[in-house]
């Protein structure tokens, strides 16, 4: 407990720099079995300390995986209750909904919540590349409200439209997409993320959503440009 409590003093009271990433606590939802209903709701405040920021997801919550792109249901990717990607889905959710920083960090973090959940790198790379390709973007913020670790951390309990914003992609075409890169990013083990947006943007052409990437506008703040 005390070195629980000292780790937590010093993440308020220093920059966050972490190599990779952690949950310091369970997942718990109201309802054990709320998965068969395609619906949940968080019991507690859900946080993951990320290699540089830190993600809350708050206490009531639902989540139901919305966010991740029909495109990975099933198969070898699995499904959003699924035990080894629901903590990075409850993230990844929170985020999507409630757009305080660019849809690039909020998909990146998807990224690395899985690997740190002990997901392959292998197979995270495709569920990401799925989310670059049929998961929302947005390219204005809202003001984010701290949660409770220091500047690292900022969340915003109650969603707030944004303008300049792109859906979740279901269709026919974001699925032949994803296919096609997929099928690269599994011939190439040491492929970086870096070099798979690379390959969605060339496949996906013109768009203004991936073309800024993670730079974003603050929508109070308009026409400032801020990396949160």
């Amino acid at each position: 407990m005390r070195s629980t409590f000292t780790f937590l003093l010093l993440l308020l009271s220093s920059p966050i720099v972490f190599a990779g990433g952690s949950f310091p606590q369970d997942l718990k939802f109201t309802n054990a079995n709320c998965a068969s209903s395609g619906i949940c709701i968080l019991a507690t405040d859900f946080v993951f300390i990320g290699p540089n920021l830190v993600w809350q997801a708050d206490k009531g919550n639902k989540t139901d995986g919305a966010s991740i792109p029909s495109l990975l249901q099933g198969g070898i990717i699995g499904n959003s209750f699924d035990e080894d990607l629901i903590k990075a889905a409850v993230i990844h959710d929170h985020y999507c909904d409630r757009r305080v920083r660019s849809w690039y960090k909020t998909h990146r973090v998807f990224y690395d919540a899985l690997v740190a959940d002990g997901m392959s790198k292998a197979r995270a790379k495709l569920l990401y590349t799925g989310v670059l390709v049929g998961g929302p973007k947005w390219l204005t913020v809202i003001q984010g409200k701290s949660c409770g670790y220091g500047q690292a951390c900022i969340n915003n309990t109650v969603g707030v439209p944004t303008t300049f914003i792109k859906g979740t992609d279901h269709s026919d075409e974001a699925k032949e997409r994803f296919e096609k890169i997929a099928e690269q990013v599994e011939q190439n083990d040491d492929i970086s993320l870096e070099e798979i947006f690379e390959l969605v943007k060339q496949e996906v052409g013109p768009d203004s959503f991936l073309d800024a990437g993670d730079t974003l506008e603050l929508r109070k703040g308009f026409p400032s440009q801020i990396k949160q």
